[in-house]
């Protein structure tokens, strides 16, 4: 028993001191005073330093782990450029099956759509007139200003194709609509060009129709591919011998951007995806990646620059609550202070052993 008790005392002392110990590294969370008089270890060692733990913190992942370096290294790195690539050709293939416009898509209300459609018309209406203002394009043609390689390829298109010109041409006329806006137009000529006493003998009818007639003859005749060829590139031939009036295209820069971006936003992303191939939609792919590569190599950096991580990370560990503090360090650390005060026991115990030993030696 004269060594046994030695023992049990030193490893409950060692125990509870180690135990009291790591306690007082958070307890208590504020300062404590008595009569004005402020008690000795109070607040709490972690609690009282907490300034400088975030300070300290914050400078460590901020130069070691989360550098601007290291931030821009795992952004660019090439898994993320593959990912990248996959995600466009996967949101791609989804998308050509949606029945969904953009403007749908975008799950805004038609006012807040509208708000941004005006603003996207407004900033290409701005690009335009601003590229207008320029000495350069005044007082100009339009063939002067439009790079004659462009002019060439529209006139090989148009002579490439004049068959489906053609064979569009027919179609469209055979549609109710067009019929009638051509019926329409024909009786307005008739009735202000001929004389009434001719209407009186021939109705006017009889005379729409026949010139319809004549001119949809007209649409299947043999030399109509020609004719029609003609006809376009003699019309590009005069359009482009205009000059440019600034007055005429700011007044209908808007009725056209705003009529074709409506018409855009609201067609089924479907008809706007469905007859995407698979070159085209790996075109895209590879120039989002390598719209990415740019950004992350040119732009990334200064964006990051912004960002003081250190500074960040001090103020969020500042936010936080004590409790919440101590809390934390005993989620990530609870083992290792249970062990250390475990081996406060232990060296307790050991002390206890030695003790006798060393009373004896000195008497």
């Amino acid at each position: 028993m004269k060594y046994i008790i030695p023992i049990f005392v030193g490893a409950i002392i060692g125990y509870i001191t180690n135990w009291f110990a790591i306690k007082m590294l958070f307890r208590p969370h504020y300062e404590k005073r008595i009569f004005g008089i402020r008690i000795p270890f109070t607040p709490g060692l972690i609690p009282k330093e907490m300034d400088r733990i975030a300070r300290s913190v914050g400078n460590t992942v901020g130069e070691y782990l989360l550098s601007p370096e290291i931030i821009i290294d795992s952004i660019s790195n090439n898994d993320n450029n593959e990912k990248l690539q996959e995600w466009v050709k996967g949101n791609i293939e989804r998308l050509k099956g949606n029945e969904k416009s953009i403007r749908e898509l975008t799950g805004l209300s038609k006012e807040e759509f509208k708000k941004y459609q005006i603003l996207i018309e407004n900033n290409i209406v701005n690009y335009i007139n601003s590229k207008m203002e320029i000495p350069e394009y005044k007082q100009k043609s339009i063939e002067e200003i439009i790079p004659e390689s462009m002019i060439l390829k529209l006139k090989a298109y148009i002579n490439n194709h004049n068959e489906d010109i053609v064979i569009e041409i027919r179609n469209n006329f055979k549609t109710t609509s067009i019929e009638n806006k051509i019926k329409d137009m024909i009786e307005e000529i008739v009735s202000k060009n001929i004389s009434k006493i001719i209407t009186r003998f021939v109705p006017v009818e009889v005379i729409v129709d026949k010139i319809y007639n004549l001119i949809e003859n007209y649409l299947y005749n043999p030399r109509i591919s020609q004719d029609i060829t003609f006809i376009l590139n003699t019309s590009i031939d005069k359009i482009l011998e205009k000059e440019i009036s600034m007055e005429k295209l700011n007044k209908n820069i808007h009725i056209i951007i705003n009529e074709n971006l409506d018409k855009f936003v609201n067609t089924p992303i479907s008809n706007i995806l469905g007859n995407m191939g698979e070159d085209t939609i790996n075109k895209i792919a590879d120039f989002s990646k390598s719209t990415f590569e740019w950004f992350t190599k040119n732009k990334l950096p200064d964006i990051v620059e912004l960002f003081n991580v250190s500074k960040i990370i001090e103020d969020e560990i500042n936010a936080f609550d004590v409790a919440f503090a101590e809390e934390i360090i005993l989620e990530i650390a609870s083992k290792e202070l249970k062990a250390i005060t475990w081996l406060g026991a232990l060296l307790g115990g050991i002390m206890g052993i030695l003790m006798p030993f060393l009373s004896a030696i000195s008497i």
